[in-house]
């Protein structure tokens, strides 16, 4: 029997975030419908740029917005990791303020930033010093529902940006494709991922086992690229493994040079996440990186999702990043939910006088 198929290795699931990856599409349909009765400030309808600002998972939520925004929005569109909004950011801006803790120091320098260049503001948070600033200045609040380590608060986020999205008229977004999506996250679970499908059906198992002793290398057109990225961050956090992601068409004209030189066997695994929705040239790319990758003894797996709809690829994705980590955090002996990184650098800046982050 596989290890990942004998029930006592969960145990090391302390704090059930294979519950949390399990409920996702249940959770983002949930904070969806919470989310309907929300208000946006007067004049919202009018800007004419919109920005998200947050950092982590917040910041992942804003990625997702983003890359479905892409081709309906008529506004520009951008996230902000940092601690200022761009210097173009002014009364004609709607600046989405989001973080989960309402602690996280970045959030809160752009919340007053945005204030300052007279932006309209939205925030979307558990509650903290940013929550409690927003109230007071009668700022609109999205609550995040339920309690979770912050990058399992993906769906929550994601629903209250495309509500706002919607209520923008920038996302054909609505309950039939909220609950179309949610259904796809929850079949590919239930069908092929979940602990209880057996290691040699289960692709996450099996590229888990792959992935012991090797970096990955996160792979994707441009529509999944931020699921690439949040498959990156969930190796760090979840399987404490350094990884990698690259977007095509872009890799393909500079990043694959470099097989040349790169490390072979188990140093280096690479992973595709693919639909049948990408463009029909990056197709090609995946065909024609899968054998330069394999020439040059680099594993690479390619997965699928089914194309129903980009927001349903999406969480699709992004259930294949949660598996494969959390199986790989299993496998090398983690609890996927502690960030001891994350605590030792909280006290570090504590340590010179930062306002701590979370």
């Amino acid at each position: 029997m596989s290890l990942l198929d004998n029930p006592s290795t969960y145990s090391l699931d302390a704090s059930d975030m294979f519950g949390f990856i399990a409920r996702l599409g249940e959770d983002f349909e949930r904070s969806w419908h919470a989310s309907e009765s929300v208000l946006l400030p007067w004049g919202a309808g009018a800007a004419s740029n919109l920005i998200v600002a947050g950092v982590g998972g917040s910041a992942a939520a804003g990625d997702y917005l983003g890359s479905l925004l892409a081709k309906s929005a008529a506004i520009p569109f951008r996230v902000v990791r940092g601690y200022a909004l761009p210097v173009y950011a002014g009364p004609a801006t709607l600046a989405i303020v989001a973080s989960y803790s309402g602690e996280t120091e970045e959030a809160l320098a752009c919340y007053r930033h945005a204030g300052a260049v007279g932006a309209k503001r939205v925030v979307v948070s558990r509650g903290g010093k940013l929550s409690a600033l927003a109230k007071a200045d009668g700022v609109t609040v999205l609550p995040i529902l339920g309690e979770s380590p912050p990058r399992a608060a993906l769906p929550h986020m994601l629903a209250s940006l495309l509500r706002i999205a919607s209520r923008l008229g920038l996302a054909d977004i609505d309950d039939r494709s909220v609950g179309g999506a949610a259904a796809a996250h929850e079949r590919l679970v239930a069908g092929h991922l979940c602990p209880e499908i057996a290691f040699e059906h289960n692709p996450a198992k099996l590229l888990a086992r792959e992935l012991i002793g090797a970096m990955p290398l996160l792979m994707s057109a441009e529509a999944l690229g931020p699921a690439a990225r949040r498959a990156k961050n969930q190796f760090a956090e979840n399987a404490k493994t350094i990884a990698a992601f690259e977007v095509l068409p872009e890799a393909g004209h500079n990043f694959v040079v470099g097989l040349d030189g790169a490390p072979t066997g188990p140093a280096l695994a690479a992973c595709s996440l693919e639909s049948p929705l990408d463009e029909p040239g990056d197709r090609r790319r995946f065909d024609a990186l899968e054998g330069q990758f394999v020439a040059a003894g680099v594993p690479f797996t390619r997965l699928v999702t089914s194309g129903l709809s980009p927001l349903a690829d999406l969480l699709e994705a992004t259930a294949y990043g949660d598996y494969i980590s959390c199986y790989l955090a299993l496998l090398k002996g983690f609890d996927p939910t502690p960030v001891d990184q994350i605590t030792r650098l909280k006290r570090a800046l504590a340590g010179m006088g930062e306002t701590v982050i979370a």
